[in-house]
């Protein structure tokens, strides 16, 4: 049997004619398909220097017979190929030939220029051989194509779409996946191709139109081969074990249904167990309630191969398609009746969980219980959050998740802290003087006023009354019964015990000047001074906190003790540089014989106290100045005050005073931007303080929050929540008296302070938010100081990979821990990485895991991070070999990744327990 010839040289060879005369009468040349033709021939020989034209019923000699290309020969196959051979290989190798066969082909193994056509190219004047042709495929060789899906040839510019997606070198399956993304207007890869097909149903789902792109996938009958793909990637269609046939049709939908069921089925362990009488698990739920009419899964076949649970994972963490994943989710949620499924769970079983928003929705209230009755501690508490923070549907439940982080976070502070005060135990809180107090809040108390604020502003936020309800209720309650109340209870002891308004040892407010800002002057340095309205003690803290976590910044916080009353007009002028404090019987202050009220009249006091060069301006001001303005502003002067007014403006006003914790956020957001600004103005030093703080309890204030006693004397003159001012006042039980003298005020008027946390009764003054009086949340403010360095100070935590001393992967998953090696701290920061499985070649052979680890623990068991790797079909190729899990981090300001670490891996293993093939 003769397979394909290849010549022999010989020396008796008859001489080669070449074409002259053709066999039938020319026909007209059609001018429009001759530049089709030259187009195409001309391609060809820009990739080959010999094309044969094959014309099996001689239709297009007349076109063969008036092509005159520059540089080609033309010559005819007529029984001569062995010559011919001879000729265009051997005696003229350097010259171009276009060979020209009529009539019909001869079969391979009678065709001595087989090896031509194969080497070189090959030509045909019809439509769909041109295109195939003009994409650099052979005929031969890719028949099929033309036979299999003629259509899609038709077109020129679907040509060109594949013409640059270089299905050259490709297999004949290989052109077709390139075929099939061309009709879905991606990559040719199957992902790109499914998320496509996935984003389309999502949107015909929300519009009502059609599939067009699985049509026209569907219209050049390359659907049976793009299931085919699918089925051999994923596992899709599900085939019967009885039958070994399909037992599905599929369509993109079915998949989409099968690929969400699959993953709800995989994630959630339950714990199989065929006992009779066991109750029914989730697990086992969602394999049984498919709707009918909706989806034909066959239950039988699930779970489909790991490579459908990577897939649905990178297309749902897609920012690009997150949009497509969230309408199929909660279509096929209802499908699948997943809300009955988690009701046969705990929420503890799909914490790891994300593909259905009913998944945050079971964890959310039934964590709130746990919380709010103490049966969950605040640390398991965080590490759940936490781990939530990673889902999808995070960004819709922050609020949520954050109201309870905090109320978990106060609920277990609370129990630390011995606040109970019995006429047994009086003295538990160790508070013996006002310095005592101070010192005792400033370090430790402070911070449950701070986690209180959060749960209020973060419940405010969710707007989940509801859902959020009974945690809220219970750290309401806890906050003013077992915290505020008793702790000013005690702390009014020492109050009552003052004869002056004095703490040694803490700073006064009417000492700012002179020991704060006086120093840096007689240093010969410049500071720019922040004074915020009604940022008390734990307001400053954090703002310290979020300084420290800047590049460069360094921020710490002391104590002062305001003024009493402990209101604007008083606090505001303490800070001012003065001699004497005074205040008339209308209650106007003065320094030193000048009005403080106003930034006009502080201005004028600063240029007068101060030898230096000073000046004064609202913040609202200093943040419209453009660069070169407020450059100049810190050039020309030594001393700036700066006023800044969030949380009383909205605090002290009955309309608004439920808005103080949103109040207080938007004030910290304001302050860092009014420092960063004066450092672009070449600041480097800042003090930021407070003329007072303030009292706030959400709940409108119960009657026994009132004081008992009206106030008395001989003259009021001014009646306040939180305060009397008068002459010849009267002390009772329900009032702590000073004279103006006792609080450093040079008048003869005397004040009655309520005692503890109670209010006065103002006709048309707002209850939940009040300052003036003496608790320790309204007296006890911060001094900030804040310096910008030249050299950076944040670093990142680091992270190793722990080795378990066996490096082999024999199973389809593979368990991994991730160790941080510090806790965070203000300079050191979290560090995001993304881990995978690598071949030695860079390919990807697992899921991805986007990690953060931001573990705050001193604890370092409790840093420790476990993460569960699948592995995919890809893998296989890799069996025996070297792989790498890498750790990455990202690139800031682009879409990269460069190596953090890495280590090695041989995967040995059997593939057949995981895929069928």
């Amino acid at each position: 049997m003769r397979g394909v010839r290849y010549f022999h040289l010989q020396t008796n060879i008859q001489p080669i004619q070449q074409f002259s005369k053709p066999v039938h009468e020319s026909r007209t040349t059609n001018h429009s398909s001759m530049s089709q033709i030259r187009t195409s021939l001309t391609k060809l020989f820009s990739r080959h220097r010999i094309v044969i034209w094959t014309d099996a019923k001689q239709e297009q000699r007349a076109e063969f017979e008036n092509l005159a290309l520059e540089s080609v020969e033309k010559l005819e196959i007529q029984n001569n190929e062995f010559g011919l051979k001879y000729r265009i290989l051997r005696q003229e190798a350097g010259q171009k030939f276009l060979l020209y066969r009529h009539g019909s082909e001869p079969a391979f193994r009678d065709n001595w220029l087989l090896d031509v056509e194969l080497a070189y190219g090959r030509f045909s004047a019809d439509l769909l051989t041109m295109r195939l042709t003009e994409l650099g495929l052979s005929p031969i060789e890719y028949e099929a194509l033309i036979t299999d899906h003629g259509d899609f040839f038709s077109d020129e510019e679907r040509c060109a779409r594949l013409q640059k997606l270089r299905p050259k070198e490709a297999s004949v399956d290989g052109v077709r996946l390139k075929m099939v993304a061309v009709c879905a207007g991606v990559e040719d890869q199957l992902d790109y191709i499914l998320e496509a097909l996935l984003n389309e149903l999502a949107e015909g789902s929300e519009t009502g139109t059609n599939e067009t792109k699985f049509s026209t996938i569907q219209q050049f009958g390359l659907e049976p081969f793009l299931w085919a793909r699918v089925s051999r990637q994923y596992g899709y269609p599900a085939q019967s074990t009885a039958t070994a046939t399909p037992t599905v049709t599929p369509t993109v939908r079915d998949f989409a249904l099968t690929l969400f069921q699959n993953a709800f089925q995989s994630a959630l362990d339950l714990g199989e167990s065929n006992q009779k009488g066991r109750q029914m698990g989730a697990k086992d739920y969602v394999n049984v309630n498919v709707k009918e009419n909706e989806g034909t899964v066959d239950k039988s076949s699930l779970p489909l191969h790991p490579d459908a649970i990577v897939f649905l994972k990178r297309w749902k963490d897609n920012r690009h398609t997150q949009s497509a994943f969230r309408i199929l989710s909660a279509d096929f949620a209802e499908i699948l009746q997943i809300q009955q499924a988690l009701e046969a769970c705990t929420y503890r079983d799909v914490i790891d969980l994300d593909i259905f928003e009913q998944i945050d929705r079971k964890i959310l209230p039934e964590l709130v219980q746990d919380v709010a009755n103490r049966v969950i501690t605040a640390g398991a508490t965080t590490q759940i959050i936490r781990e939530r923070r990673q889902s999808h549907w995070h960004q819709n439940y922050h609020h949520e998740y954050e109201t309870i982080a905090h109320g978990a976070r106060f609920l277990e502070q609370l129990a630390s802290v011995d606040l109970t005060i019995t006429s047994l135990n009086i003295t538990s809180l160790n508070i013996t003087s006002l310095t005592e107090g101070i010192e005792q809040y400033s370090q430790q108390w402070y911070k449950l006023d701070q986690l209180y604020r959060g749960v209020i502003y973060h419940y405010s936020q969710s707007g989940q009354v509801s859902l959020l309800g009974p945690l809220r209720d219970e750290v309401e309650n806890r906050y003013s019964n077992s915290y505020l109340l008793p702790l000013n209870d005690r702390w009014q002891q020492s109050v009552d015990a003052a004869t002056h308004w004095r703490a040694p040892g803490i700073q006064a407010q009417q000492d700012f000047y002179r020991d704060q800002v006086l120093p840096f002057l007689q240093r010969d340095k410049k500071v720019f001074v922040i004074i915020s309205d009604a940022m008390r003690y734990e307001i400053g803290q954090e703002l310290a906190q979020r300084m420290r976590q800047e590049d460069r910044f360094e921020a710490s916080v002391a104590p002062a003790l305001t003024m009493l009353p402990s209101y604007t007009q008083l606090g505001m002028a303490a800070l001012l540089p003065h001699s004497r404090i005074e205040i008339d019987d209308k209650g106007a202050i003065t320094l030193d014989g000048q009005s403080p009220q106003g930034t006009e009249n502080r201005k004028k006091i600063l240029s007068q106290q101060v030898k230096a060069p000073t000046n004064a301006l609202q913040a609202e001001e200093f943040l419209e100045m453009k660069r070169d303005e407020s450059r100049a502003l810190f050039s020309q002067h030594d001393v700036v005050y700066i006023y800044h007014n969030r949380i009383d403006a909205v605090g002290d006003q009955r309309d608004s005073e439920e808005r103080t914790c949103e109040a207080v956020n938007q004030a910290l957001d304001e302050l860092v931007k009014l420092i960063k600004k004066a450092v672009g103005a070449n600041v480097t030093n800042f003090l930021v303080t407070a003329d007072h703080g303030f009292i706030y309890q959400h709940n409108r204030i119960d009657e026994s929050e009132y004081a008992a006693q009206k106030p008395s004397g001989q003259q009021i003159l001014s009646t306040n929540r939180r305060y009397v001012l008068g002459q010849g006042l009267k002390a009772t039980s329900s009032f702590k008296h000073f004279t103006a003298a006792a609080v450093g005020i040079q008048s003869d008027l005397e004040m009655l302070i309520p005692k503890s946390i109670n209010r006065l009764r103002v006709r048309g003054a707002g209850s939940r938010y009040v300052h003036g009086g003496a608790s320790l949340q309204e007296v006890v403010i911060p001094i900030v100081q804040i310096n910008k360095s030249r050299h950076s100070d944040i670093t990142q935590v680091e992270v190793n990979i722990i080795s378990s001393g066996n490096n082999i992967i024999s199973t389809g998953q593979l368990s991994i821990a991730f160790y941080q090696t510090e806790p965070v701290t203000d300079k050191i920061q979290p560090r995001l990485l993304r881990a995978g499985l690598y071949t030695q070649e860079g390919q990807l052979i697992s899921d991805q895991h986007q990690l953060t680890f931001d573990l705050a623990s001193t604890e370092s068991r409790e840093r420790e991070v476990r993460v569960q790797f699948v592995l995919t079909k890809a893998a296989e190729a890799a069996n025996g070999q070297e792989v790498l899990l890498t750790l990455e981090e990202p690139v800031a300001g682009t879409s990269r990744h460069t190596e953090y670490k890495s280590a090695r891996y041989t995967l040995r293993r059997s593939f057949t327990s995981d895929f069928d093939f």
